[in-house]
């Protein structure tokens, strides 16, 4: 698989060890669980880590885990 959606996903899950967790997601990742579950009783609480600067990314990506 290539593309620029699979290198950010491994840049940022190379971060899990930087930022001791085993799952970090995107905003963007975040904002489409919480589209896919809006109407759902079961959401999971994710917490903000950090901002992050990805390779090959103009702009900061905001990192969360649960």
């Amino acid at each position: 698989v290539i593309g620029d959606t699979v290198n950010t996903a491994s840049r940022i899950e190379s971060l899990c060890k930087t930022y001791q967790t085993d799952l970090l997601i995107s905003e963007n990742t975040l904002n489409q669980i919480n589209l896919q579950n809006q109407n759902d009783d079961k959401k999971i609480d994710f917490h903000f880590v950090a901002d992050a600067e990805i390779r090959g990314k103009t702009e900061i990506v905001k990192l969360f885990s649960w």
